[in-house]
């Protein structure tokens, strides 16, 4: 009974890491983008057509929210069967 309890209290940390995780790392990153592209200088947006920009940050922001989530759910339960 206590392995049972055990197991679920980490499951739900380690749920919870995982939240906190995805949700702070997809904010720093867009504040970063928003800031790069906010004191960019004007050549920047002449040589690249605004699609291409927007394009580029959505698949930038995809690619965080899938998997840098993912990656630490993973490495965190790696480290549980290790220590376990």
């Amino acid at each position: 009974m206590f392995l049972i309890i055990t197991n679920i209290s980490l499951t739900l940390i380690r749920a919870v890491f995982y939240c906190i995780c995805s949700i702070l790392s997809g904010k720093r990153l867009f504040d970063k983008f928003n800031n790069s592209l906010i004191f960019s200088k004007m050549k920047f947006y002449d040589k690249n057509p605004v699609g291409r920009i927007v394009n580029r940050l959505s698949n930038d922001i995809v690619t965080i929210d899938d998997f840098l989530p993912w990656s630490f759910a993973v490495f965190l339960e790696n480290l549980g069967i290790t220590l376990g």
